[in-house]
């Protein structure tokens, strides 16, 4: 059995082996304090404005789970739930269904990620090392194989694509599996190689790109790092949130969920209407912020959308957040009674948030 060992990410230069944490945040490209302001009669979740989408109409091979990833995309979601593959429109119907599980030379055996650029959508097959390119409207394109083994991300760029890769233990006599992030022309032909995995803490859990059309962003879990691509040229830019006293120090961080007083952020920020967006877990308590970037002033929900999704999607008017029916989500009560009653039955139901 393989252990994934994901690192701390440092956007554009490599980092062979980092031995501490001030190394690692002086090589990031910005730094933001954690400070929380103390009087939140100006916080943008006063302003949000929340609709509810519940998907509908699928066939029943293709029904929902946990849903994985969301990528708005042409007033349509492409929405990933395990090996399901759907689209949904504005209003949550379903449309078609992109691929289908197999070991045909047009199917897949299993979804590990998957990025839409330019009218295509391209699936990640670690079970073996394949991507698969569809159009929009579900006709298939082309299998090719993926540039090295065990990814767990794609995403889809200009004129090629980026690969995360956790490491692996065993495997260290392969100099192409010791590095996080590889970029690759459109043929999968491996361009650059960054990010070079040191001795860091073994934590686990990747988290996936979460992208809009013209840039993406990913972190790695349990870190204060979070990076943004630039989808036009491949370009990152890597953003540290200082989490002051509540930051674990390197070795605390690989038994973080034992160390309750400590920060980290459970999903990738996002930056979005000139907030970073994202969601940090401390104290057994899960919370989206939006940190305002001009200002550095950050505002916490403790309540309406103390959700706990898998993954959330954006673009440049909305955020998309799952709505998973779990015990300890806090804002059951504050649904609208019919959407509630729609999660409660088992329906996939979308909050989708805009700014007023």
């Amino acid at each position: 059995m393989k252990i994934k060992f994901p690192l701390f990410l440092i956007s554009i230069v490599f980092c062979t082996g980092c031995s501490s944490e001030k190394q690692s945040q002086s090589q990031n490209n910005k730094t933001y304090e954690w400070k929380v302001a103390e009087n939140d009669s100006k916080s943008p979740f006063n302003n949000l404005n929340l609709e509810y989408i519940t998907l509908s109409n699928e066939p029943s091979n293709k029904m929902l789970g946990t849903i994985d990833k969301i990528i708005p995309y042409d007033d349509e979601l492409l929405i990933k739930s395990g090996d399901n593959l759907n689209i949904y429109d504005e209003k949550g119907k379903y449309i078609r269904s992109i691929g289908m599980k197999g070991r045909g030379g047009n199917e897949y055996l299993t979804i590990t990620d998957v990025s839409v650029h330019n009218g295509i959508i391209y699936i990640l097959d670690s079970d073996v090392d394949k991507v698969l390119s569809f159009s929009v409207n579900g006709e298939f394109i082309s299998k090719k194989d993926a540039p090295i083994s065990l990814l767990e991300g794609i995403l889809a760029i200009e004129n090629g694509f980026i690969f995360f890769r956790p490491q692996y233990t065993g495997e260290e006599e392969n100099e192409l599996y010791k590095f996080a992030i590889t970029t690759t022309d459109l043929e999968m032909n491996i361009v650059e190689q960054k990010v070079k995995y040191g001795d860091l803490p073994k934590i686990s859990l990747a988290t996936p790109f979460i992208e809009s059309e013209n840039e993406a962003y990913f972190n790695i879990h349990l870190t204060d790092f979070f990076t943004q691509v630039d989808r036009e040229n491949g370009e990152m830019k890597t953003y540290t949130l200082d989490f002051l006293e509540e930051t674990a120090n390197y070795d605390e961080r690989e038994n973080m969920f034992k160390t309750r007083d400590k920060r980290f952020i459970l999903r990738s920020p996002i930056i979005w209407q000139n907030f970073a967006v994202g969601q940090t877990f401390s104290n057994s308590e899960s919370n989206f912020f939006m940190l305002n970037i001009n200002s550095g002033i950050i505002y916490e929900d403790t309540d309406f959308l103390s959700v706990f999704p898998g993954t959330y999607g954006f673009d440049s008017d909305f955020l998309y957040i799952p709505h998973e029916m779990m015990e300890f989500n806090k804002n059951h009560n504050r649904l609208p009674e019919s959407i509630r009653t729609r999660s409660e039955n088992g329906e996939n139901v979308i909050i989708k948030a805009s700014i007023l």
